[in-house]
């Protein structure tokens, strides 16, 4: 007997509607992967492999080696070295008050501003970058979560970091350079970029058998100077000295090598709020201008004997004082310092005691257009062509400005600016025969590779003849011969040709303070040797004090100084035979003593450049930046 099959329960059966229901679901599910599997596979697959080699690889910038900046002769001025920067993941700090704390005495930050970049959103923060291997030591031993460090590019000089960072100039914390030559040559000295692609684990970790490229950084070029280490060095240390012996609020010095127009070297020193003489960032030999004095007087006379309206032996009354524009509002009574008496004198005469009143009426002569154009030509108010960051043009009025006592004033170097860049510049064209030769800084630049490429050489030009040229080059040696104002540039062995400069200086306005004292600024500018002009120097003092406030007595005694080191470094022997006494009475050297000492110098200058390397080894970095903000 067959047996009936049990019906199901009713609450078991499945209502049709939902059955139906389901089948819908699943079909549509199906439509649903069927598209996307589409989306994926045929549409769009660029998009989600793309998506895909994001979560697996890992690109990395490396950072190019900042190129190095040489002196002429090879030697490293400055240079990029790594430096320890502590960074924070604030996500792995537990305690960012006790962690800020800590950290605090160790980085001389505030706890504050620690504490607010530990706890910063995002993977990174920087606390303090670039600082001494010291103080990332001992970051490390506090063992503290979240709290890292990485190697950083910091730029240092091995001299020293206030060695020619007038010149040198600096980068800021990114290496990227903001003044002097760094800033200059900053596409050059930071070479480009390379990239590092590796493929990543979940753990962030390199997978060996990834995919890997690499593609290098090339470093950058370096750039060489013109500039000499051991002059500038020896320069620096005698310019400070000079600041402190005469009380000076700062000094500038420039040394050019006359034919080639090469810089040899450059420093600028102040004193501080301190009362410490030091050597400081600004290049003042380019970026001030100032009122140049009785060193200007020579250019004045070039124009007359240009013009030829006059010669060297030419003599004229020159009265202890001159009125010009008597009877009028205008009326202005020029004098000569020192002097009590008319005298008959020759140009020779007048420059050599920088006599005023003698040079305003050999001014009279030239007129205002030709004074105006012989100044411009020998490139006062001219850009220089260094093209240096911040370089000032110095200030020239045109003539249709100029007023009555215009002519006078500029003619013995009141009344106009210029820097002591175009000052030097004014003496080598006069050492050169009456030839500008460009000056120039930078040699060059040479590639990781060792390809010299030159830097561009501007064109020489002439400013005035050669017989001009002679003419005031005798009348600037007569300054420094036993008589003239100059006395104190001569050196044993060489003809100098030079010429002082004692400047008002203008405060507020006018040429006297409040107190009615005037304040000077006192140069020397020169050439030597005379007869065949190898190096041109400038001394700018700034307000020298006491009995030591003319250009006498606060610059000259440097120009010898640095002169006489100077030729004995280039191995320049003696020129003429020396007098049987300097300009102190002492007895002068023979030439074969001033060759011992030529032999000497020669140890003497081995001896500074193992210093220097010493100093190189043992200099010492200054603290690293402050807090800075960052997020990866």
């Amino acid at each position: 007997m067959t047996t009936a099959p049990t019906p199901l329960r009713p609450e078991l059966r499945l209502p049709r509607w939902r059955f139906a229901a389901m089948v819908v679901v699943l079909v549509l599910g199906a439509v649903g992967l069927g598209y996307k599997l589409a989306d994926i596979q045929l549409m769009h697959p660029d998009r989600y492999i793309a998506y895909g080699e994001s979560q697996r690889l890992r690109d990395q910038v490396l950072p190019a080696d900042r190129g190095p900046i040489l002196d002429r002769n090879g030697l490293v001025l400055s240079v990029s070295d790594a430096r320890q920067t502590i960074y924070t993941n604030p996500r792995l700090v537990a305690d960012p008050r006790a962690t800020a704390v800590a950290l605090s005495p160790v980085l001389s930050v505030n706890v504050d501003e620690l504490e607010a970049q530990l706890s910063r959103d995002g993977h990174f923060a920087y606390l303090k970058r670039q600082v001494d291997d010291e103080t990332a030591a001992a970051v490390e031993a506090l063992e503290l979560d979240g709290v890292f460090s990485i190697d950083e590019p910091r730029r240092s000089n091995p001299v020293g970091h206030e060695f020619a960072r007038s010149v040198i100039g600096r980068t800021d914390v990114d290496n990227v350079g903001i003044s002097g030559i760094e800033g200059m040559y900053d596409e050059v000295l930071t070479g480009t970029p390379g990239e590092l692609a590796f493929e990543q684990a979940i753990t962030g970790e390199a997978i060996p058998t990834g995919e890997y490229v690499l593609q290098p950084a090339v470093a950058g070029d370096s750039v060489q100077l013109t500039l000499d280490q051991t002059l500038q060095f020896e320069t620096e240390r005698q310019l400070l000295e000079q600041i402190d012996a005469t009380c000076s609020n700062s000094g500038v010095v420039v040394i050019q090598e006359t034919k080639t127009g090469e810089i040899l070297a450059m420093a600028t020193a102040a004193r501080g709020d301190d009362g410490r003489v030091r050597v400081v960032g600004e290049n003042r030999a380019l970026t001030w201008s100032y009122e140049p004095g009785s060193i200007a007087k020579p250019l004045t006379f070039a124009g007359v004997f240009e013009a030829g309206l006059g010669e060297v032996n030419e003599y004229q009354d020159v009265p202890v004082e001159l009125t010009m524009f008597a009877d009028s509002k205008y009326e202005k009574t020029f004098s000569d310092e020192h002097r009590w008496e008319s005298k008959w004198w020759s140009p020779v005469e007048i420059l050599r005691e920088s006599s005023n009143v003698g040079t305003i009426l050999w001014a009279q002569r030239l007129g205002e257009d030709r004074l105006h154009g012989t100044l411009s030509d020998f490139g006062i108010g001219q850009p220089t062509g260094l093209d240096f960051p911040g370089e000032s043009n110095g200030s020239l009025t045109p003539t249709d400005e100029w007023s009555g006592t215009s002519l006078p004033t500029i003619a013995f170097g009141q009344g106009f600016a210029a820097t002591p860049m175009q000052m030097v510049q004014a003496y080598s064209t006069i050492a050169n025969g009456g030839m500008s030769v460009p000056p120039r800084l930078v040699q060059g630049t040479l590639s990781a590779s060792g390809e010299f490429s030159p830097a561009p050489i501007g064109e020489p030009h002439r400013v005035i003849s050669a017989e001009t040229a002679e003419k005031v080059t005798g009348m600037l040696t007569a300054v420094v011969e036993d008589g003239g104002t100059g006395t104190y540039a001569q050196i044993h062995g060489y003809r100098t040709a030079g010429k002082t400069g004692t400047a008002w200086k203008p405060v507020n306005g006018s040429y006297r303070d409040e107190a009615g004292n005037r304040h000077i600024i006192a140069s020397f500018a020169g050439f030597l040797p005379a007869d065949d002009p190898l190096i041109t120097i400038l001394v700018v003092m700034d307000d020298p004090c006491g009995d030591l406030d003319t250009g006498g007595r606060a610059a000259a005694p440097l120009f010898a100084e640095l002169s006489r080191y100077t030729l004995l470094h280039l191995r320049v022997p003696p020129t003429v035979e020396t007098s049987a006494t300097d300009q102190n009475g002492e007895k002068a050297r023979t030439a074969e003593e001033i060759e011992a000492e030529a032999r000497e110098q020669a140890d003497a200058d081995a001896a500074l450049e193992a210093a220097l390397a010493e100093r190189a080894a043992e200099e010492g970095s200054t603290d690293g930046g402050s807090v800075e903000d960052g997020d990866g």
